[in-house]
């Protein structure tokens, strides 16, 4: 669906420009037309997108692993095994 922008009255060209940008990133028209610029096989899409999923995945064992060591001292701690006494002849 395409953007359309008018301007209002007594409206600048600037702001007018201004509020163009604005919903021309909002929509992410620039990224599509970057993507669609050159064609791309669709092998090279797969391994985008498993490479994509490969960072998903590392991100969230990473913030996983943070969050282990940040609660790591609330965890319970196993008591020590008690010690025989020794016997003295």
């Amino acid at each position: 669906m395409p953007s359309i922008i008018r301007a209002k009255r007594d409206e600048s060209t600037d702001s007018v420009i201004k509020r163009f940008k604005k919903r021309m990133m909002i929509d992410n028209i620039l990224t599509w037309v970057k993507e669609k610029e050159f064609y791309k096989k669709p092998s090279i899409l797969k391994k985008e997108h498993n490479k994509e999923i490969d960072r998903r995945k590392y991100r969230e064992r990473m913030e996983r692993q943070s969050l282990s060591k940040k609660f790591k001292k609330f965890k319970k701690v196993k008591p020590a095994k008690m010690l025989k006494p020794r016997r003295f002849e």
